[in-house]
């Protein structure tokens, strides 16, 4: 039988504790301190030996749960939907900002040919005072060319100090018919926006909640695409900083055979219903915000929104628990 680094410990102490108890007969030196040392060894290999057959009892008396399948996957199941539970509260709370209307501001497009975004790579000596705040850009589109297709819906999520804290978020009147297939993924039909504003009425509104904010976004090229091309110039501050996260998650998350947003967002523990441009932008802020985290070592009792989704799956737990 196999016995622990403890328990042969245990009984060395015993044996040199025995051979000392000999000893003291004969033993012309201090008998008195002999036999008490002697009497200490036995008293401590005792102890560890008796410490060691406690926990290996303890240990025998465990019994180990055996989930089936079943039972493991309508756990993860139960788990996955606290999760969204999660992000609907979080998309629910964040502040909405008025969406101002100038009908009068006229249409204008920019140039997308031979066009290129510098984004910036997430390196662990990033500056943080860049990444602390930023705003996450989503839109949804009639379809992929940005020469030919309109945008149908523009998302924008303010983060503040990694938390969201305001969310501008409107229809758009494209002008040309939304085709089902467009409709299959974003769910947008022509019902929902024919009295919705036009992009060039609402660019004012959208450019001032930027600002001069740093930008992320996923995919985010395509997005720029379609915001240039409906008159959005974002090279209006030279300085500004963009991210794309999907470039960020093929660095980061290199093993993943998908990067769809939606995909890299489970597999990051973030669960949502895709393809809603306010959904995309605000899981694309905390798909990011965990990048940053990981990449920049960051500590959360430095930066406590860093848990803001973990900590409220655990006021779910919470509740559930009470109720």
């Amino acid at each position: 039988m196999k016995r622990s680094k403890m328990f042969i410990v245990g009984i060395v102490l015993i044996g040199i504790g025995v051979f000392g108890l000999f000893g003291c007969f004969g033993y012309e030196g201090d008998v008195a301190s002999l036999l008490f040392g002697s009497i200490l060894l036995l008293a401590v290999g005792a102890i560890l030996i008796l410490y060691d057959l406690y926990k290996k009892k303890a240990k025998q008396n465990i019994t180990p749960v055996n989930y089936s399948v079943n039972e493991i996957n309508n756990k993860r199941q139960i788990y996955k939907e606290k999760q969204k539970k999660a992000f609907e509260y979080i998309s629910n709370n964040i502040e909405k900002s008025p969406v101002t209307i100038y009908p009068n501001n006229p249409p204008t497009t920019l140039n997308i040919k031979d066009y290129y975004t510098d984004f910036k790579q997430l390196r662990s000596n990033t500056n943080i005072s860049r990444l602390l705040s930023f705003v996450s850009i989503d839109v949804e589109t009639t379809g992929l060319s940005p020469e030919k297709d309109k945008i149908v819906q523009l998302s924008a999520i303010r983060f503040v100090e990694f938390a969201p804290v305001e969310v501008f978020n409107t229809y758009i009147n494209p002008g040309i018919h939304i085709s089902e297939k467009a409709t299959e993924i974003n769910g947008i039909t022509d019902d929902m926006i024919v009295n919705a504003p036009k992009f060039e009425n609402i660019l004012p509104s959208f450019m001032e909640f930027v600002g001069n904010s740093t930008i992320i976004g996923y995919n985010f090229d395509f997005d720029i695409k379609f915001l240039r091309k409906s008159g959005y110039d974002n090279e209006i501050r030279k300085d500004r900083h963009y991210f794309d996260v999907c470039k960020i998650s093929r660095d980061i998350d290199k093993d993943l055979s998908s990067h769809k947003l939606q995909t890299v967002c489970e597999y990051n523990g973030i669960l949502f219903n895709a393809h809603s441009s306010d959904a995309d932008a605000l899981a694309t802020g905390l798909l990011f915000i965990g990048y940053v985290s990981n990449k920049l070592d960051l500590n959360a009792s430095e930066y406590p929104n860093l848990l803001l989704y973990n900590n409220v799956i655990k006021e779910i737990d919470l509740l559930d628990a009470q109720s």
